[in-house]
Order: C-alpha cells, then sequence, then structure tokens
C-alpha cells in the first residue's frame, strides 16, 4: 500500500505513528553484534549461531559455581544460551561445565566467554571451547597453575556459552574437578 494512500485511509497523523512504531519494531527485532572486552577476547567474536539468548546464571542455579546443580536447558536448532556468572573475589575453585545429554537429541558445544555467544578457539583460547559433541565437558580453573583448562580470574564477569546446530536437551551441570 502506497504512503498517501494509507495517509488517506487513516489519516496523516495515524500514518506517521504507524510508520514509526514499524520501524522501531524492525530495529528491535535485528540483533545485536557483542562488543568485545579487552583482556580475554582479542579477536572477533560473533555468535556462531543467529539466535542467542541471555539470563543469569544465579537466576537458574545461585551462587557461582553451585556444584552439583541439575538443571535441564533445551536449545532450538542454531540457537545459543549464554548464562552470564562473575567469579567471586575469594574463591580458588577447579571444575568442569558438563552437558548431560538427557534425550538422543543432537550434538552441542559449550564456552566460556566475556561476551555472549562467543565459541571461537582463536579469540577466547582452544581450552575454552569444547567440540560439537553428545556428552561436551569444558574443565576450568581458578587462580590455580593448572594446565589445559580455561582459566578464570577473580571478580571478572563471564558467560557459558551453550548451543547446537539442532533442538537439543541437556542437563547443564558444573562437576567439582
Amino acid at each position: 500500500m502506497a504512503r498517501s494512500t494509507l495517509t488517506r485511509r487513516i489519516g496523516p497523523r495515524a500514518a506517521l505513528l504507524l510508520s514509526a512504531l514499524l520501524i522501531a519494531t524492525t530495529a528491535a527485532a535485528e540483533p545485536e553484534a557483542p562488543i568485545a572486552q579487552a583482556g580475554f577476547e582479542t579477536g572477533d567474536c560473533s555468535p556462531r549461531w543467529p539466535v542467542g539468548v541471555v539470563g543469569d546464571w544465579t537466576a537458574i542455579y545461585g551462587s557461582w559455581p553451585n556444584f552439583g546443580n541439575w538443571r535441564a536447558l533445551t536449545v532450538g536448532p542454531r540457537t545459543y544460551i549464554s548464562l552470564r556468572f562473575t567469579v567471586p573475589e575469594s574463591t580458588i575453585q577447579v571444575g568442569s561445565v558438563e552437558a548431560y545429554d538427557r534425550q538422543g537429541t543432537g550434538p552441542v558445544q559449550l564456552s566460556i566467554s566475556t561476551v555472549p555467544g562467543c565459541f571461537n578457539p582463536a579469540v577466547v583460547g582452544p581450552a575454552c571451547v569444547s567440540a560439537l559433541q553428545s556428552l561436551p565437558s569444558l574443565p576450568f580453573e581458578v587462580e590455580t597453575s593448572l594446565t589445559g583448562r580455561c582459566r578464570l580470574q577473580r571478580g571478572q564477569t563471564y558467560y557459558i556459552n551453550f548451543g547446537g546446530e539442532q533442538e537439543a536437551v541437556r542437563d547443564l551441570v558444573i562437576t567439582p574437578a
């Protein structure tokens, strides 16, 4: 419908308001690219999958890391979930983020990053991204000298990212290691 036809049918003020709402809705629906933060990521950290949901670890699991607290999470096809957490200032921890298969669904991937949705090992480091597999595990450490684990710093905010190509249902849990 041409703008002049729309204006004649609903009036100029209503047409202007409708146009503004359409523009605002379109702008709000487009995903915003994450902004890399200094320190952890050093390159492009665009999300691997086009759709993401960002939440807070404490709202689902309680305080970080809350070892052994199982929660079932469902991630849709080509989608990721990012759960924000902050490592406490007075902690030394060694553990592992694990995603146990509940229903024999497709492979998933885990990562820990300082921005939501980053699964790029060249950016977060190879120890901070799991392989895309049925039962991924991602070992981490805080203030230890262990190697081969995703190294986290006290007081820093991170995201646990969980995503896959197909719909998947997993029990996501932190286990002491």
